[in-house]
């Protein structure tokens, strides 16, 4: 049983996992390298990605922010490979609350998110705009 900092290696012998444990699960700080090519970093708790932390994508698509049991939750901003960026509130992986997005213009937009998608309302001044950023925005897991 794994108790205290230490490392996880896949049956080939590669490093899967690099950091503290408590019971035989991933527990406080570690690293762990998925084998689709995203890397997380940060805190964990009972195997979960939980607190803050940073997860990179193979793209160089890169979040960082708040994870609640293995979902972006909270705060954090999600910057794409190409640098179009949404900073704002997330939750169930998805952007959800009040967020920014930066186009690779630099273009700033301001929305509010429900489930991953722009909200459109009667004081919204174009729906264009909206389904703009809806595909333009899209999370790279997808």
């Amino acid at each position: 049983m794994k108790h205290g900092k230490g490392t996880y290696k896949g049956t080939t012998g590669v490093t899967i996992y690099t950091g503290q444990f408590v019971d035989d699960r991933m527990h406080g700080e570690g690293t762990y390298n998925y084998h689709d090519g995203r890397v997380y970093v940060g805190q964990w708790e009972i195997g979960d990605t939980h607190g803050e932390g940073s997860m990179q994508w193979p793209d160089g698509s890169k979040y960082v922010g708040a994870f609640r049991e293995g979902k972006r939750m909270g705060e954090g901003v999600l910057t794409w490979g190409d640098g179009r960026q949404y900073r704002g509130q997330w939750a169930n992986n998805k952007q959800h609350g009040v967020g920014e997005t930066t186009d690779v213009n630099g273009e700033v937009r301001r929305h509010t998110w429900r489930d991953g998608k722009p909200v459109v309302d009667n004081a919204s001044s174009a729906a264009d705009d909206v389904r703009d950023v809806n595909s333009e925005f899209s999370d790279p897991s997808r």
